[in-house]
């Protein structure tokens, strides 16, 4: 089986750490089919303030069945939340759809469309290529293309709000920035290094 690791890391900084305390570090690793992206499997591990959980996807294409289980690991007696539903013969999680949409070729106007597995369910997630744009982060500035995600409305997001990633304009395609605007506030998240064929 052709398989492909991915992770990505979530540490907080700034307003909510040092005027609430709150701190999160989330690990998220993803298990992917290297040559098509779809999803073998997904585990999250989160930590936000006292919330400490695990969470677990793991996707069978054959039977076309996702079994997810979510673990309060603050209380491991408990018995965990496990959910089991139909998904389609290819779907995403939500570190492949990132480097899916980064493996198809971008421009403004551009619309994306596939599906996305999220505890333990599945939704139609829908990417526009809005336009391109200089970006400064702590990274160093590049030429990117500000994407759009249909993140709200009861896909990975309930209510209103809008999701924004920028992708790096060359043939990487790397995300630098993203930002979600909701009612619970902005969120923002920039890329802070790279190296040597890796970025961060």
């Amino acid at each position: 089986m052709d398989t492909l690791y991915l992770r990505a890391e979530a540490v907080s900084k700034g307003f909510l750490t040092a005027l609430f305390g709150i701190k999160v570090h989330d690990i998220f690793d993803s298990v992917v089919n290297s040559k098509d992206l779809g999803s073998y499997a997904m585990i999250k591990r989160l930590e936000e303030g006292k919330r400490k959980r695990e969470q677990i996807a793991i996707f069978n294409r054959a039977s076309k069945k996702v079994k997810f289980i979510d673990k309060d690991l603050n209380n491991p007696q408990a018995e965990p939340r496990v959910v089991e539903a139909e998904i389609p013969d290819w779907v995403t999680d939500i570190i492949s759809s990132v480097y899916y949409v980064r493996a198809q070729k971008l421009s403004p106007s551009k619309k994306i469309e596939f599906p996305l597995s999220d505890d333990g369910k599945v939704m139609n997630m829908e990417v526009t290529v809005l336009k391109a744009e200089d970006v400064n982060v702590e990274a160093g500035k590049f030429k990117a293309l500000k994407v759009e995600a249909k993140a709200f409305g009861g896909n990975l997001f309930k209510g209103k709000g809008r999701m924004f990633v920028w992708l790096t304009s060359d043939a990487r395609q790397i995300p630098v920035r993203f930002q979600i605007k909701g009612s619970f506030g902005t969120v923002n998240g920039a890329l802070i290094e790279m190296r040597s064929g890796k970025t961060q």
